[in-house]
């Protein structure tokens, strides 16, 4: 009768909750009709025992529902950070991304990152990206599309821009995958995005890391020893470099890409990129036309680019 006396204290003392969800509203529910169902002892046992033990049993049930409902919430909590993510501000104070000017051009800083594709290029795109991240993945096949499509008049540059913390090991894996080609960083892309994607499924599967980032390279084939000397020294440096360099331009959302300097926030079609592409391609064209060199373009046209956003 203590043990009961005590357990029926503490219910009483619990403090009040704090405004509740309807997921909170429907569990109280049940822990009311609960509370309120009729007791019947089993016959021959004591009253006050049974009841103990009928609500140690209700307990029990409860408390294997409560932990249900959170791993429910921890899946919820990873979908809204991903939605968020496209949005959130980086970790460097700048200016939201909507505030560029997509007909203006920017002064995108490209030495030591990353290309495929010749310096002569007339369009020089630099991908700005997080891995993972979901409208990265989205982006990918358009440029790979737009690669197939234009060939040698087309450079693709990969650069990091975080807006996840947890997510600067697996861009810099990204970094070292890009340096070994474009199908490498695709595999990398897409082993670490299924990763991802389990973790919003199970609670207990934590976002990926540098472990995780090491078997995607192994597992798509690459020099492994090669991209782990590239994590642990170029690409580290390169992406804090150009996080600096590109929140200090006015980049606030991954992905970004910059076509000759010209912004486009979020996921691309191929057609929207297409549009773009054509439009610069005449410029370079007319540029051409007029005596000037195909392997100085892309540094002519930073010269005179604006440096920031502000």
């Amino acid at each position: 009768m203590k043990l009961a006396s005590v357990l029926l204290l503490l219910v009483a003392c619990t403090p009040a909750p704090p405004p509740r969800s309807p997921e909170t509203a429907a569990l109280e529910a049940r822990i009311a009709a609960l509370e309120g169902r009729p007791r019947a002892p089993a016959p021959g046992a004591a009253p006050d025992l049974v009841d103990l033990a009928q609500r140690l049993d209700e307990l029990e049930l409860l408390a294997r529902e409560t932990r249900t409902l959170q791993q429910d919430l921890q899946v919820l909590i990873g979908r809204v950070a991903d939605r968020a993510a496209s949005s959130a501000a980086p970790l460097a104070a700048t200016p939201r991304s909507d505030a560029l000017d997509p007909q203006r051009r920017y002064r995108i800083a490209i030495a030591g990152s990353p290309a495929f594709g010749s310096p002569a290029a007339p369009v020089t795109i630099v991908a700005a990206i997080q891995l993972p991240e979901r409208f990265t993945h989205q982006l990918l096949p358009a440029l790979r599309a737009t690669r197939a499509k234009y060939g040698a008049d087309v450079r693709v540059v990969i650069e990091g821009f975080v807006v996840n913390p947890p997510a600067f090991a697996t861009t810099i894996a990204a970094c070292a995958a890009a340096r070994q080609g474009p199908d490498a960083l695709d595999k990398v892309e897409d082993a670490l995005w299924t990763a991802r994607e389990l973790a919003q499924t199970d609670a207990s599967k934590p976002w990926p890391d540098a472990e995780d980032a090491h078997a995607a390279a192994g597992g798509a084939g690459l020099d492994v020893k090669a991209f782990d000397a590239d994590v642990a020294g170029s690409c580290a440096k390169s992406v804090d470099r150009e996080q600096r360099a590109l929140a200090s331009v006015g980049q606030t959302a991954s992905p970004t890409l910059w076509i000759n300097g010209r912004p486009l926030v979020g996921a691309q079609s191929p057609e929207h990129l297409a549009a773009v592409v054509d439009d610069e391609l005449g410029k370079a064209t007319a540029d051409r036309a007029k005596g000037g060199a195909p392997n100085t373009y892309y540094d002519r046209l930073m010269k005179t680019a604006a440096p920031t956003a502000r």
